[in-house]
């Protein structure tokens, strides 16, 4: 099982992560300024154009958005009926909640986390 298969299981729920460190977890993306959406059917990579290349090379399954984000993630959420997702509440900002108004955010930031306490061969 993927971690992003784990995450979803564990979470019950699509998932928004928006810090560097998960990102990293979840995705394999070194770079910064980023979020990932994942859902069952969904994996995205959404950053600014300074880490197109960086993206699609270090986290080759996900499907990256480099301009204009936050409208690509709104109707990526349309498209998939994505109306609920967990976040990281100790890691968004009001300022940036206000941003994802067209999602209903659940906090499972402590699940998000708590699954990076298992590794995997390649961490050991």
């Amino acid at each position: 099982m993927t971690r992003c298969e784990r995450l979803l299981k564990e979470t019950g729920c699509p998932v928004l992560i928006t810090s560097d460190e998960n990102c990293f977890y979840y995705s394999g993306f070194t770079g910064g300024d980023s979020f990932l959406l994942i859902s069952e059917d969904f994996k995205g990579l959404f950053t600014d154009g300074r880490y197109t290349v960086q993206a699609k090379e270090e986290a080759p399954d996900f499907e990256v958005f480099d301009h204009d984000v936050i409208n690509n993630l709104k109707k990526i959420a349309e498209d998939k009926n994505i109306e609920v997702a967990g976040f990281e509440e100790s890691n968004m900002t009001v300022a940036n909640m206000a941003r994802f108004t067209f999602l209903k955010l659940i906090p499972v930031g402590g699940k998000i986390n708590g699954l990076r306490k298992i590794k995997d061969e390649t961490e050991i």
